[in-house]
């Protein structure tokens, strides 16, 4: 279960109108019709994927264990507990910048990037690009550099961080982007469970590589309180 207790599908679908008359100008058509689809099918209150946790975030409908984005800002405070003079790039933050919005509270500047990123309703130290992002070249500098699930864009993170010399922190999504293992699980030689796992097993060896490749410290495994579908690495000097 997801949301707090006392939560049920009336009171979701007011929140569910509100969220629709507010974005109303920013909100893909592609992306209403995924919050209807999962409001309509009843899994309101399950695991869902991060844009309907978006959602939630935004009405502050998430139980605290279920709160990814609190989550995963917790393992960032707790690797660097001051960031009130540093600058965080958040790599892949989706239409709305939950995380980044999380992490404004405790940084002077912060700057979520993604190529559906909205300019609105934003914090003012949160500063937000709209871009696809396709290689490291393309992130800007930054003091911490942080993905959640941030799919394709996971080694540009790194790379990037050690371009620079900042620390990351990533949340491996479970997104398959390695054209092999896409053929595979389409000739049905693996199945998707053991294509997630050599995914994020490519992600950490090419993280550990770049990691002592570049003086960067060691490649580490955080714990969290909330349940990652993947693991959350990142480098500690």
């Amino acid at each position: 279960m997801l949301l707090k207790e006392g939560i049920d599908k009336e009171t979701l679908s007011k929140y569910l109108e509100e969220y629709f008359d507010t974005y109303n100008d920013y909100l893909p058509n592609i992306y209403k019709s995924v919050y209807q689809m999962n409001y309509l099918s009843g899994l309101y209150d399950q695991y869902v994927d991060s844009t309907i946790c978006q959602f939630y975030k935004e009405y502050n409908l998430l139980k605290e264990e279920a709160d990814m984005y609190n989550a995963f800002v917790n393992i960032i405070k707790h690797k660097h507990p001051d960031l009130s003079d540093k600058t965080i790039l958040d790599v892949g933050s989706g239409f709305l910048p939950q995380l980044g919005r999380e992490l404004a509270k405790y940084s002077k500047h912060v700057i979520s990037i993604d190529k559906n990123v909205i300019d609105y309703n934003n914090p003012s130290n949160l500063e937000v690009i709209k871009k696809d992002v396709i290689s490291y070249k393309d992130l800007p500098d930054a003091d911490i550099i942080v993905g959640l699930l941030p799919c394709e864009a996971t080694p540009y993170i790194i790379d990037k961080s050690c371009d620079i010399g900042s620390d990351f922190i990533i949340a491996l999504c479970t997104c398959i982007h390695d054209p092999k293992l896409q053929d595979q699980l389409r000739r049905r030689e693996i199945t998707r469970l053991q294509a997630m796992d050599q995914m994020t097993k490519n992600n950490i060896y090419y993280a550990y590589n770049k990691v002592h490749e570049n003086n960067m410290g060691e490649l580490v495994e955080y714990e969290s309180p909330y349940n990652f579908p993947s693991k959350v690495i990142g480098n500690r000097r």
